[in-house]
């Protein structure tokens, strides 16, 4: 296979979605529109995030991001601290 083909690459990932919209279809059931998809991979399910509830989930995205913003401004403070020293 090519290398641009390979899992993963920017390409691959394209050609994937837009072969999903080509594979989505609408059928009939009772009356009603039943819209059928193609399963993802196995490898592209968070397997572990299948027991955490959305709300869980939320909750744990705003603490990892507060926690990243916080590490981000006391490095920055840090530096500008040392730069602040190294001047005087």
């Amino acid at each position: 296979m090519h290398s641009l083909f390979k899992k993963g690459t920017l390409i691959s990932k394209a050609l994937e979605i837009f072969l999903s919209k080509i594979i989505t279809t609408n059928e009939q059931y009772n009356g009603g529109v039943v819209r059928v998809v193609r399963a993802p991979e196995p490898t592209d399910v968070l397997w572990e995030n299948l027991h955490s509830t959305p709300k869980e989930r939320i909750i744990i995205q705003i603490f990892t991001n507060s926690l990243t913003i916080i590490l981000v401004a006391a490095s920055f403070g840090l530096i500008l601290l040392v730069n602040w020293g190294q001047v005087k």
